[in-house]
């Protein structure tokens, strides 16, 4: 242990951990082994010495830090293999390999979960090769520095948002004024994504220039390293302020450049207008193409812009006359003035009026009266601008002459639509003969003897008229709309919406009108009118809670059902409550969202919230609300809030049993598609293990005639348990209570039961039966390492599981032995094939060699120059007998393999195969054979039987039988593997023989092979393939060298693990 540490700490390990330099330490001082343990101990990272024996790794020493960091378990690993320690952690084994084959020091960063303690932390793992077979690693605890780096990073995702959120441009520049990162607000003024920004020069994207502007504030900013502004302004005509300014590290090292931009357009044009008031009036009065004259209170002309001196040049000059004079030839203010109308209101007035007057209109202009007022608010001028519409209007009188698309227009309206002129209906469609229940016809034919009046209700007569009245005299400014009541044909009372207009129609001033039946709307207003009064009586006798509350979400009116559900009083109400009170954090921000949509007169669908009582008991919500809107005004909103706790719950139960039937119809499918019953368990327990969140267990079959529960298959589970609970006797002690045969067994904490099992990473157990209706067939084990609760809607679905899986196990098991009823006779009758090639083929050619052998030695006998070739025969004779006998004994065992199935217990094969070596040198005195044996390990456990030396022997017999070279080279190589989660144990027999052609590779393992010219080896051949079938192994032959079968063969046969 101290010269480990001693090495640790000599100049051959420059640096012991991330921040422990011992460089020159030993050259120093001179260290006894109770100093280097106090050193080691007081190293600070968790560390650990592994010593390479037999090729793998043991733990043989660790330091005060591991020993804490594992909480004192580590003591119990001393002497652990790291395949063993690893084996489901690949990629540790992976490190260890790569610091031994590189004997150099490498590093990993990961996120390890402790197998002592089930702790998880983020670590860095430090490896260095030590001569000549010590791995030392040390472990350092980064996890408090990842924790910091998240909040870093989420702290500037926030400064990030900040920043985003500002409207200003916001640069950042490299120094060579590159962008690095820009804000949204930059990236928006360019209308492109973000993205497509970064990399690019400033000058090129806002200035469309190849060089940098002049007087660039930031270029001077880092001229000078002083912050600069500067105004400039872009090709669009904007103004901006733009901002520059260095930015440094906390040692002053330049980082970057930053720009802040502000749009200063508007302020500078209302400067430059302030500055230029004179002249822009004169500008504005030049470049116009419309007219535009400003006359004083007499409607004196004072000022007129080139378009008006052109427009009525015969009138020249125009200023000093009244623009009655000049622009209409009249003696008198115009009826229809709109400068007379802007004197007396202040406000704007328009008009459209015919030129050169009314009496001979050539043309139309759209005239617009503009107040322009003193300091106190008085007018004081009169602004006329003047637009020629006579190619406007025109075109109105064009399109509106256009009777006949007007009419398929109109006649497809769901609106009734008419034209009246010199009070006579020049056309009415289909609508308004509906509404008024007169036809068409009628109404066309009404002439000014027919009073339309007489379909208006009398009390609303009157303010028609009035209106009808203004419209005639020239008021203009009445509101298009009006509603009124009319009397039906029927004498029914309907309310219309009127719209009313005046147009030309066939050259003549007509007014258009349309209609709208709005009974049903008026009759619903109202019953809602009437039903004010009630609302409030109503409200206190609903079942749901219905409140009232500003935009700033506190409560003005709750009814009384809100009292009673949220447990809040009247006087609570009065000393103020607010929404948020009765809201979660996360309902409360989709609140927030919802009354922002309100304020902005977005409409939305019912949200469901969970709220909060007074006393603190949550309860699931939905909540209907709409805006309240005052003068036009949204002002807060109303709504209702309706307990949905028991619809919540109903939706979780119908969703549990939605999930159980999805589960359970996943545990049929696979059912049906899997080949075999292991397939199918291991595929169904996978996926329980998902749905559950549970990590390891197993699969239990139950032997009826032992009352043995037996692990069938297992995931994830330390061998020292398995070795406990492999093989069970489920009638005993507390494995009865735990094995019950009609409920599911669930315990939290499973030390309950075996002490140690934490340690074994097992906390959590649910075990549960495997039924076919009355008959009990095994268990579902399922297990988890850290502390895992079921709740009662899950231990329903496992039984559930359960009972569909005990139907699909007793399905495959009568299809087993359905198939077992074929494969035996299927044997019986190859074997009757089989018997009779022997007695056809193999004994008939023993008897023949053994006849001729026979009278050879009689001819032999009588000459005594021939005794030696008579010992050889002999010799011959007996090598025959021996055959026969192997060949009978092959078939018994064959035979027997057919019939029973020989128990499998565990067996160690290098043990076996030292007796098979000593066998085969006994028989073969007269062969020299060299027999190589490769191994890692020294002990292989197998489950097999005594037939196992039968295989060992029947193909190192085949090596040495089929083999022409002086020395016979036989060697042996055991290995471990993992093939479809089953550990195996490999072993490989390579000669140097006569190989086997690719042809026969195939069939040699078959007894018709020998059909053929080979012969010799197919039934010892075959007596290998029935032992490993019933061994559930394998077997197959490849060349010793790929590609060249003359050179040698390799046996591979594979048997599972013990």
């Amino acid at each position: 242990m101290f010269n480990i540490i001693k090495i640790l700490l000599s100049d051959k390990l420059k640096k012991v951990g991330p921040s422990i330099y011992l460089n020159d330490m030993k050259r120093d001082i001179e260290l006894s082994g109770k100093d280097f343990r106090s050193l080691y101990n007081a190293l600070p990272n968790a560390s650990y010495v592994w010593k390479k024996i037999e090729g793998d790794l043991i733990l043989i020493a660790y330091n005060a830090a591991a020993e804490q960091i594992t909480e004192g378990k580590v003591k119990n690993l001393i002497g652990i293999k790291a395949s063993e320690l690893y084996k489901d952690r690949p990629k540790i084994i992976d490190d260890f390999n790569e610091c031994l084959a590189k004997k150099a020091k490498i590093s990993r960063e990961t996120i390890h979960k402790f197998l002592t303690t089930g702790k998880v932390k983020n670590l860095v793992r430090f490896y260095d090769f030590i001569e000549p077979d010590l791995v030392f690693v040390q472990t350092e605890d980064i996890t408090k520095q990842k924790q910091v780096e998240e909040s870093l990073k989420k702290e500037e995702q926030e400064k990030s948002l900040i920043l985003q959120a500002v409207s200003d441009h916001i640069i950042y520049y490299d120094m060579d004024q590159t962008i690095i990162w820009a804000n949204r607000a930059a990236s928006d003024s360019l209308n492109v994504p973000n993205e497509k920004i970064i990399g690019r020069k400033c000058y090129e994207l806002w200035h469309n220039r190849k060089e940098p502007c002049d007087r660039c504030p930031v270029i001077r900013a880092k001229e000078t390293g002083m912050t600069q502004t500067e105004e400039m302004e872009t090709p669009d005509g904007r103004v901006w302020m733009v901002l520059g300014f260095l930015v440094r590290d906390g040692k002053g090292e330049l980082l970057g450049m930053v720009e802040i931009t502000r749009d200063i357009t508007e302020r500078k044009q209302m400067e430059k207008a302030l500055k230029e008031d004179e002249q822009f009036l004169q500008n504005f009065f030049d470049a116009i193409q419309d007219g535009v004259s400003i006359l004083d209170r007499d409607l004196t002309i004072i000022k007129v812009n080139p378009w008006m001196e052109r427009m009525y040049v015969s009138k020249s000059p125009l200023v000093g006359k009244k623009c009655y004079e000049a622009y209409q030839n009249r003696t008198s203010i115009c009826p229809w003035c709109p400068s007379i109308k802007t004197i007396e209101s202040g406000e704007m007035h328009n008009q459209i009026v015919p030129y050169p007057s009314a009496e001979n209109p050539v043309g139309w202009i759209d005239l617009s009266a503009f107040p322009l007022k003193d300091e106190n608010g008085s007018v004081v001028n009169i602004i006329e601008y003047v637009k020629d519409i006579t190619k406007q209007k025109n075109a109105e009188q064009k399109l509106k002459e256009s009777e006949e698309k007007f009419r398929k227009i109109a006649e497809q309206s769901f609106m009734g639509i008419g034209i009246i002129q010199d009070d006579q209906v020049k056309y009415v469609n289909e609508v308004v003969a509906e509404i008024l229940e007169y036809s068409v016809e009628e109404m066309m034919n009404w002439t000014k003897s027919f009073n339309i009046t007489n379909i208006i209700h009398p009390e609303d007569l009157t303010r028609l008229r009035e209106q009808r009245e203004l419209r005639r005299a020239g008021e203009f400014n009445l509101k298009p709309y009006i509603s009124y009541r009319i009397i039906s044909r029927s004498g029914k009372v309907k309310w219309i919406d009127q719209y009313s207009k005046n147009i030309l129609y066939q050259g003549k001033e007509a007014e258009l009108i349309t209609i709208t039946d709005i009974t049903e709307k008026k009759i619903a207003e109202k019953k809602l009118k009437d039903s004010e009064e009630k609302y409030r009586d109503i409200a206190e006798l609903l079942p749901d809670t219905i409140f009232e509350a500003d935009l700033e979400m506190n409560l003005n009116y709750v009814n009384s059902t809100g009292y009673t559900m949220f447990r809040y009083s009247p006087q609570d109400l009065e000393n103020g409550v607010n929404l948020a009170q009765l809201l979660t954090p996360d309902s409360l921000k989709k609140a927030k969202e919802r009354v922002k949509a309100i304020s902005e007169g977005i409409s939305a669908q019912p949200n469901e919230y969970e709220l909060v009582k007074k006393d603190g008991t949550k309860i699931h919500c939905r909540v209907h609300s709409r805006p309240i809107i005052k003068d036009g005004k949204i002002i807060g909103f109303r709504g209702t809030v309706t307990d949905i706790n028991d619809i919540k719950l109903a939706e979780q139960a119908l969703k549990e049993r939605n999930l159980e039937l999805s589960v359970l119809n996943r545990i049929i499918s696979l059912g049906n598609e899997s080949q075999s019953l292991r397939e199918f368990l291991e595929k169904s327990y996978d996926q329980i293990l998902d749905i559950l969140s549970f990590d390891r267990g197993g699969v239990y079959l139950y032997n009826s005639e032992t009352e043995h529960n037996v692990l069938f298959l297992h995931k994830n589970v330390h061998p020292n348990f398995i070795a406990a609970v492999e093989d069970i006797d489920i009638s005993k002690g507390v494995f009865n209570k735990i094995f019950d045969r009609n409920k599911t067994f669930y315990v939290e904490d499973f030390s309950e039961f075996m002490p140690y099992s934490k340690e074994l990473g097992v906390h959590s157990v649910a075990i549960i039966p495997l039924r076919s209706k009355d008959k009990y067939l095994g268990s579902l084990n399922i297990g988890s390492s850290v502390h895992q609760v079921l709740s009662d809607i899950e231990l329903e679905l496992l039984l559930a599981i359960g009972k569909q899986m005990g139907i699909i196990i007793q399905k495959f098991e009568s299809e087993k032995l359905l198939k077992e009823s074929e494969e035996k006779y299927r044997r019986a009758y190859n074997r009757i094939n089989l018997y009779k090639d022997l007695f056809t083929h193999d004994i008939n050619n023993i008897f023949q060699n053994i006849l001729s052998s026979n009278e050879l030695a009689m001819l032999y006998s009588n000459i005594p120059d021939k005794l030696q070739d008579f010992v050889e025969v002999a010799n011959l004779i007996k090598e025959q007998v021996a055959r026969g006998a192997k060949l009978v004994s092959n078939v018994q065992k064959l035979s027997e393999l057919e019939e029973f199935e020989k128990p499998l217990y565990s067996i160690e094969v290098c043990s076996v195969l030292t007796h098979v070596f000593d066998s085969i040198k006994r028989d073969f005195l007269h062969k020299k054979i060299k027999i190589n044996f490769f191994s890692l390990e020294n002990k292989f456990l197998v489950k097999a039987n005594e037939l196992i030396f039968d295989i060992f022997e029947n193909i190192l017999i085949n090596a040495v039988k089929h083999n022409r070279n002086r020395i016979i080279e036989i060697q042996i190589k055991m290995s471990k593997e993992i093939i479809n989660n089953r550990n195996l144990i490999k072993l490989e027999f390579i000669d140097n023989g006569i190989g086997i052609p690719d042809s026969m590779k195939n069939i040699i393992f078959q007894r018709d092979y020998r059909k053929g010219k080979a012969s010799g080896i197919g039934l010892g051949l075959l007596l290998i393939k029935r032992i490993l079938e019933s061994y559930e192994g394998s077997v197959e032959v490849k060349d010793k060298i790929p590609g060249e079968h003359s050179k040698g063969s390799n046996f591979i046969v594979i048997i599972p693990e013990a």
